[in-house]
């Protein structure tokens, strides 16, 4: 039995069914699809940049932290050693000076230098997948934040670590 089939420009439609309508469904349905698939394009590259401006904020308050050398230790007793109260006030200092940070806890801050390491010297922790040996004296710690979506609410919590190490050049 054959059946009537009206072929317009590539849509099959039924003898029965009425063409009115037709584009503009398939019009809402592909602008609801591309506004969904925004909204996720959106909310990956909001909580980029925030990983990103907090990454450049711990890198910034880490280095600081490093460079709080005791020079007495370094005059009398030739070793390198970071003074522990003045890198945590450098490393809040900074931190804390970055506009845009919310949500964010320090969840470790390590001073290591030749008062109580020997190097190379490596740091491990497992759990925020991260090991780095430590070749020179410095400092490490561990930030957590919370990753806004684009539209405000929580949506993960991710562990951003940072490394800083002293750099003495010979012969200066």
């Amino acid at each position: 039995m054959p059946q009537n089939i009206l072929s317009l420009k590539g849509r099959l439609c039924r003898k029965n069914c009425r063409n009115e309508g037709f584009a503009t469904i398939w019009f809402l349905i592909a602008v609801v699809a591309i506004t969904a698939l925004m909204a996720v394009v959106m909310t990956f590259s909001f909580q980029s940049i925030q990983m990103n401006k907090a990454k450049h904020a711990l890198n910034h308050a880490v280095k600081a932290a490093a460079m709080q050398m005791d020079m007495d230790a370094f005059v009398y007793d030739a070793k390198l050693v970071i003074d522990p109260v003045e890198a945590r006030m450098a490393f809040d200092e900074i931190l804390g000076g970055h506009k845009g940070l919310e949500g964010v806890e320090v969840v470790e801050f390590v001073v290591l230098d030749e008062s109580d390491y020997v190097f190379p010297y490596t740091i491990s922790r497992p759990d925020i997948r991260f090991s780095h040996t430590f070749e020179a004296p410095g400092v490490m710690a561990v930030i957590r934040i919370e990753l806004l979506s684009f539209w405000g609410a929580r949506e993960r919590e991710m562990y951003v670590p940072a490394v800083a190490e002293m750099a003495i050049q010979a012969g200066f």
